[in-house]
């Protein structure tokens, strides 16, 4: 019999990110036995033993598929949530926010009366106001049209769909001109001044707030309806703190049905979990202390026994290791019966045979408030893979019928290591990946989100926690790194920066990155092996140094 927790993995999360694999719209349709459109009005969060559930309340004001009583309320169950100072971050995840109108795909939960997501992370189609019942009419009789509404939310841009618009209604009196900057980093409490014309004098307010694509959902979209969000709010200016829930996208600013949007797209560069402190008053990136040891030890359930699953996962572990200087680990000298309890001390990985086979992999966080800040930091993290896909465990190409575990295992990682989805197809932290497909190379964005998680992590102590100790790229490594030996002098730097190295670095590629992960010089090496930094300011940056066969290493420099 399947355990609880076995049973709400296959269920939406309250918060958080993952991967999944992409589901089309008739495969959803077929697939859920009921399609329902409504509101939640409530949400509920309680502690079992080792983790925390929601219960979400949703009012379901029309059935577009299946048998249920029109204006019942009915419960969506969900592993994550706030239970006082503690919380559950689980990925892959949907978001309902209370307020919000959706149309949802459901199944009910075997021997329950509550529901659960047809398809964790892809259930949700966001609305901005209740179906006519014409328009209710006509998708009972035509589901497919459905794909409208599915569509143009993936797509973000300008849509004529009334239930997500991104152009300024004709009735509207705001107008957005403006944004800047047009990229940015997101849950690190950078900001984006949106500028224009009748935000009003106060805000946010249930009438009128910041609207963006939903980073775990490309269809869909959320309100930031908390003041700790906002620096400053005029009529015709808004300074918005970008949090970790934020995607790449449009801006919308107004309420559900009357509003304006940005013609200018906000790229999300990379994304830090975040999370408002305890008390509600302000809002901070997630701190990642030391779990175990200096950094993090994974052990192995008893079930993760595949040789080549073992092998990949120390490859990605190194990978992490050797481009942000985490201190990954694994530990194969033991194994555990134990999957994610959040009080056993252990960082676990097991595979889960009870997953929908929609989700190719979890990661659960737990979090703890500091009762001096009220600053969240993770105490626990376990990672669970399918255990019923068809994984391709080689390092040779992913055949159409496969998925690439080295990928999965890579990007499930990246939420270990705190970091949040972007909506950029390339990179490792996109929610998504199809079959057939190969992403084993950590994006300069993933590892410049790695480097800011790290700098928190060993420079800022929460709670007395242990900081993170930097543990630079091993000499014997896994993945035959050609120049793992190389290092940088000085450091910090006032006018040129050199590589030291057992080889031959001539003809070596370098870029050189902004803390923002803007690109800002390029070049290639010379026999001196030195660059030089005069005409660049005085900051943080990265350098990628890089090979004929494109293999590189990420150094941190600090320009005086």
């Amino acid at each position: 019999m399947k355990t609880l927790l076995q049973l709400l993995i296959l269920i939406v999360a309250m918060s958080a990110n993952a991967q999944f694999l992409p589901v089309e719209l008739s495969e959803k349709i077929e697939n859920s036995q009921y399609i329902l459109e409504g509101e939640i009005i409530n949400q509920y969060s309680y502690k079992t033993k080792s983790s925390i559930y929601t219960d979400y309340t949703f009012r379901v004001f029309s059935i577009l598929k299946g048998t249920q009583n029109t204006h019942e309320d009915i419960i969506i169950k969900a592993i994550g949530g706030t239970v006082g100072d503690q919380k559950l971050l689980v990925c892959p995840s949907d978001s309902y926010q209370v307020g919000q109108n959706y149309i949802l795909f459901l199944n009910k939960i075997t021997g329950q009366q509550n529901y659960k997501a047809s398809y964790l992370g892809q259930s949700v189609i966001s609305l901005n106001k209740r179906l006519s019942e014409v328009e209710v009419t006509n998708y009972k009789n035509n589901l497919g049209l459905l794909k409208s509404i599915s569509k143009n939310a993936t797509n973000h841009r300008h849509s004529h769909n009334p239930h997500f618009q991104h152009k300024t209604n004709s009735s509207s009196s705001i107008s957005i001109t403006n944004i800047s900057p047009t990229s940015l980093n997101a849950g690190v409490g950078e900001t984006v001044t949106i500028t224009g014309s009748g935000f009003g004098t106060t805000g946010p307010t249930s009438s009128i707030k910041v609207w963006t694509p939903f980073a775990n959902n490309p269809s869909s979209i959320i309100s930031h309806s908390a003041g700790y969000n906002y620096v400053s709010w005029s009529d015709t200016q808004i300074v918005f703190k970008v949090p970790s829930r934020a995607g790449t996208g449009q801006i919308r600013v107004g309420s559900s049905s009357n509003f304006a949007t940005s013609s200018q797209t906000l790229t999300i560069n990379t994304n830090i979990r975040d999370n408002a402190n305890f008390v509600n008053s302000a809002i901070f990136p997630v701190h990642l202390p030391a779990l175990q040891n200096q950094g993090i030890e994974f052990v192995l359930n008893s079930n993760f026994t595949n040789a080549d699953a073992i092998l990949r996962t120390k490859e990605a572990l190194e990978q992490w290791q050797c481009e942000t200087e985490i201190d990954f680990s694994l530990n194969e000298t033991t194994t555990t019966s134990n999957t994610n309890n959040d009080s056993d001390g252990l960082s676990v990985l097991y595979f889960d045979s009870s997953m929908s086979s929609s989700v190719l992999g979890v990661t659960l966080t737990t979090l703890q408030a500091c009762s001096s800040t009220g600053r969240w930091y993770v105490k626990d993290v376990d990672l669970a893979m399918n255990g019923n896909t068809n994984f391709n465990f080689t390092l040779n190409p992913t055949t159409s019928s496969q998925i690439d575990f080295y990928s999965v295992m890579l990007h499930e990682l990246g939420h270990v290591r705190n970091l949040g989805h972007v909506l950029n197809g390339s990179q490792v932290m996109f929610p998504s990946i199809g079959s057939g497909v190969d992403k084993r190379t950590l994006d300069t964005n993933d590892i410049l989100g790695g480097n800011l998680v790290q700098s928190d992590s060993n420079t800022n102590q929460v709670c007395s926690k242990p900081l993170m100790v930097n543990d630079p790229c091993p000499t014997n490594s896994i993945s035959d790194f050609d120049f793992d030996t190389v290092s940088i002098f000085p450091n910090p730097t006032i006018d040129n920066i050199s590589f030291n190295s057992t080889i031959d670095l001539s003809n070596f590629n370098y870029t050189i990155f902004d803390i923002t992960g803007k690109s800002i010089k390029k070049g290639t090496l010379k026999n001196n092996n030195t660059i030089n930094l005069k005409n660049i300011s005085q900051g943080v940056y990265f350098i990628k140094l890089s090979d004929q066969e494109n293999k590189h290493k990420m150094f941190k420099i600090i320009k005086k």
